[in-house]
């Protein structure tokens, strides 16, 4: 049941104006892109999140068919909204409700640049050090 109002010209129910709006931080833990909501809300804060490229608060309001921009290690990933998700979605239902439009291109530099190095060791040496990690890093960069 909606929140009706009644208005010269008619009846306007703005419940339908209210399921076309959600936060989005609370948007993108229904599609899966964050594990949990909490991250989602840090992701906004720090600014990996834009919509037209501009930095956006957790509680900004997404609307159908807005696009957005995740920012990770690689390169930005994009996204258009189809429609607003009423409940933390399974994996085989995301494509109903996003559509991903990140390039091949930029799909590929991503992927690589979240690969992980694989260090390498001859046994009884034990477990790597983390600042002969950083020096095994800095030397591959």
């Amino acid at each position: 049941m909606g929140i009706f109002v009644f208005l010269n010209q008619g009846i306007f129910d703005y419940s339908m104006e209210l399921k076309q709006k959600m936060r989005i931080d609370k948007f993108l833990w229904h599609v899966r892109l964050y594990k949990t909501r909490s991250l989602a809300t840090r992701a906004c804060q720090a600014g990996d999140v834009r919509i037209s490229g501009k930095q956006i608060k957790p509680s900004r309001e997404l609307h159908i068919d807005s696009d957005f921009q995740i920012f990770c290690e690689g390169g930005a990933r994009s996204f258009v909204i189809k429609n607003t998700a009423p409940r933390r979605l399974s994996a085989s239902e995301v494509k109903q409700y996003i559509c991903e439009t990140t390039t091949e291109e930029e799909k590929r530099k991503i992927e690589s640049s979240q690969k992980s190095v694989q260090y390498s060791r001859d046994l009884g040496f034990g477990k790597l050090k983390k600042r002969d990690i950083r020096l095994i890093e800095h030397w591959m960069s």
